[in-house]
């Protein structure tokens, strides 16, 4: 796999932003405190060390809005399903670009350094953006790779148990009640193929012989959650609920692992954060 093609790799969107940029702006503010680069160490200033901090709490502002606001703002183009290497890098390129020019008008504010002017800033950004390049690209590399290892040795163990699976017939008789408002409906658990939430309503894809059929019920996927008796079924993701049996195979990629159902051609994604659980519940259902 050449480095282009790399680049159009499916990448994870972090989950964990807040210890991110705290950890971050707490970074800048204090290696600039105390190891004073770029001729911090001539400068005099009232409540220098203040000053200095001062740019990591620019920083934070700037990844604040970076990370935070307009993600929520722009969510379509932030969907995990689109975000990829080459925009993790590109986006991570414009955080320094965006922290970088945040930290410069500050600096003006302060009159820190004498680099005033579009010539001024390109000099302060020659200083930010060729340390950050290298470990940015790099450390992009090297996480795409490693939640891929991870998720691809999970994908093969759960694999391997599906290929052991055996059908649990003492649960046919057995069902799923779901109550929406003054109407009641009941599923057999073995019918069942998975579930989807869209608001306050699920969609229940279920079997009726060998046709697919869709009921579409005015519930909360958390209520049909805390209403499940049955091991058959297991919430993988935010918005899916799906039938382990129904597993044909599963596939792992950086971003998580996605489920191959028999029954029905969609493609159903298991959040990382539910992935351990999922691999047990796979492995445990088969030791019934």
């Amino acid at each position: 796999m050449n480095f282009f093609e790399t680049l159009k790799k499916p990448y994870p969107v972090s989950l964990k932003k807040w210890p991110m940029i705290i950890l971050i702006s707490l970074f800048i503010g204090l290696f600039l405190l105390l190891f004073q680069p770029f001729g911090l160490q001539f400068v005099e200033l009232e409540h220098k060390s203040l000053i200095l901090m001062g740019y990591g709490l620019v920083t934070f502002v700037v990844m604040l809005i970076n990370t935070i606001l307009i993600p929520t703002i722009f969510t379509r183009y932030f969907a995990e399903k689109n975000w990829t290497v080459f925009k993790q890098i590109t986006w991570l390129l414009w955080d320094v670009v965006a922290i970088a020019a945040g930290n410069y008008f500050y600096s003006i504010a302060f009159h820190i350094f004498p680099w005033v002017g579009f010539l001024g800033f390109m000099v302060f950004l020659g200083y930010t953006l060729p340390i950050a390049l290298f470990p940015v690209v790099i450390l992009t590399f090297i996480r795409q790779n490693t939640f891929l290892k991870k998720n691809q040795a999970a994908s093969e163990a759960i694999n391997a148990s599906l290929d052991h699976q055996h059908q649990h017939s003492g649960i046919k008789e057995k069902q799923l009640v779901l109550d929406s408002g003054n109407q009641t409906y009941a599923f057999n658990y073995d019918q069942i193929v998975y579930m989807e939430s869209e608001g306050n309503y699920v969609h229940v894809h279920y079997l009726e012989g060998d046709i697919l059929k869709r009921q579409l019920v005015r519930i909360t996927l958390k209520k049909v959650e805390e209403a499940i008796e049955s091991a058959l079924l297991m919430k993988c993701h935010r918005a899916f609920i799906v039938n382990l049996e129904q597993v044909k195979k599963v596939e792992g990629n950086s971003q998580g692992l996605t489920l191959e159902l028999n029954d029905a051609m969609v493609s159903i994604p298991v959040a990382r954060s539910a992935i351990k659980a999922f691999k047990e519940a796979v492995l445990k259902l088969n030791e019934l």
